[in-house]
């Protein structure tokens, strides 16, 4: 990982774990929905960033797969856990939404550049927090989580740069 990336995910690690903590004591003392939700949804989240994180020698399609995959489909196999009716609908719907989002992060891959990266995950925060507005503290979470995806796909090295 590099120095920035390094950064921003033990930022997101201790946030999430201090979000889960608060979550935890919510549900312990009042009981709340939303801090159910929010405990699974930052959970998702954590795990997503751990991951994401690159590893030394993992070949660079890979890597630039799970950067663009895991903040799309974590978001929504969230959102449909929140809005699924029950386990049939939310299977169905999962594999309906997931297919979509491979599809459209294969295409994103054909036309990797820093602009569509940076409109690529906008796009994904900004549809996180409209969404999500009821529970602030899963968008905040994922907010970190899709930054460290951005920081580590942007300091990927371009074709260019690597001959290939």
């Amino acid at each position: 990982m590099m120095g920035q990336g390094k950064r921003i995910f033990s930022l997101s690690i201790f946030v999430n774990v201090v979000i889960m903590i608060y979550a935890l004591y919510c549900v312990r003392e009042f009981d709340y929905e939303w801090c159910g939700y929010t405990f699974v949804g930052v959970f998702l989240w954590t795990v997503g960033i751990v991951l994401a994180a690159p590893v030394d020698r993992t070949p660079k399609w890979y890597r630039l797969g799970k950067l663009l995959d895991y903040p799309l489909l974590s978001l929504v196999i969230f959102m449909l856990l929140v809005h699924a009716s029950g386990l049939f609908d939310f299977l169905i719907k999962a594999a309906i939404f997931s297919g979509v989002g491979e599809l459209l992060t294969y295409a994103l891959q054909r036309k990797i550049n820093r602009n569509v990266i940076l409109a690529y995950y906008s796009a994904l925060l900004i549809l996180a927090w409209v969404l999500l507005y009821e529970y602030p503290l899963i968008p905040l979470s994922y907010s970190l989580f899709v930054s460290y995806c951005t920081v580590n796909l942007i300091q990927l090295p371009s074709p260019k740069e690597t001959g290939g």
